[in-house]
């Protein structure tokens, strides 16, 4: 069993109000017990959602509570990409990372 330093853990992210999912929305998507980033494709009938994950050039359907919106843990704080900050470049990093921390 590995140990992890307590200030290297992070809380869950905040669920976040639910919203219009619309295609081409960015979004998290729970598939195979993790949360990989994934572009909304299509939305269905029945909270239903056509999604091509990142890296992947497939697509796949998921239901809405395996849907989420992107949240950067970032000076102890959740906050939704693209309002981490108002610097472009910064969101990018954030998102380099998220990515590497998927794989």
């Amino acid at each position: 069993m590995e140990k992890v330093r307590e200030e290297d853990v992070r809380p869950q992210p905040p669920q976040k109000k639910r919203r219009r999912w619309m295609a081409g929305d960015a979004a998290e998507i729970f598939d195979f017990q993790c949360w990989r980033e994934g572009k909304i494709a299509k939305v269905l009938n029945n909270n239903l959602f056509v999604v091509r994950l990142l890296g992947s050039i497939q697509l796949k359907e998921f239901h809405g509570s395996s849907v989420r919106v992107q949240q950067a843990w970032h000076n102890n704080n959740w906050s939704v990409i693209g309002k981490v900050a108002q610097n472009k470049e910064y969101t990018e990093k954030i998102r380099r990372k998220q990515v590497k921390a998927s794989w």
